[in-house]
Parts: structure tokens; C-alpha cells; sequence
């Protein structure tokens, strides 16, 4: 009779417990619902969002090679200044 009793007892408590993983996560999960997403995501939002950030950084790295090539521009523009400057001294003296 025990053991009867106990094995009934054994898939009760089992039946209890699995019910429960299910049952748990699906009922709480409603009440979370509109915290968790702020936005619906659909596939036209997040394409516009990528290409708008592809294109955002496509437009930084062409802003940072234009200061870079004015950045090794500069010591060349001044070499030719102090060359012109140099030439122009030479044609006053003569």
C-alpha cells in the first residue's frame, strides 16, 4: 500500500512541478509585455535604422580621411610658402 502510495505521490509531485515550468513563465510573461518592448521591430524599421547607420558611418570616415589629408597637407603648404617666400626675397634682391 506504500509503495502504491508513494509512486502515485512521486508523479503528482512531478505532474506539479513540470506543470509548473510551463504555466509559471506564460502567465507572468503577459504582465511584462509593455515594459519590454518599447517599439514594434519590423523588418522596413530596422532596414531604414541600419542604412541610416551604414551611411552615418560611411560619412564619419570621409570627414576623418579629409582631416587627415589637410593634416599632411598643412607641413606642405608651408614648405611652399617659406619657397615662394625665399624666391620672392631673391628676385627683390637682384
Amino acid at each position: 500500500m506504500t509503495n502504491k502510495f508513494n509512486t502515485g505521490l512521486t508523479y503528482f509531485v512531478t505532474l506539479v512541478l513540470l506543470s509548473s515550468l510551463v504555466i509559471t513563465p506564460v502567465s507572468i510573461s503577459n504582465s511584462y509585455w509593455g515594459y519590454a518592448f518599447a517599439e514594434e521591430l519590423t523588418t522596413e524599421t530596422s532596414i531604414e535604422y541600419t542604412v541610416q547607420l551604414l551611411m552615418q558611418h560611411q560619412l564619419n570616415l570621409q570627414q576623418q580621411k579629409q582631416q587627415q589629408k589637410q593634416q599632411q597637407n598643412q607641413p606642405l603648404k608651408q614648405q611652399q610658402k617659406q619657397q615662394q617666400n625665399q624666391s620672392l626675397k631673391k628676385q627683390q634682391k637682384q
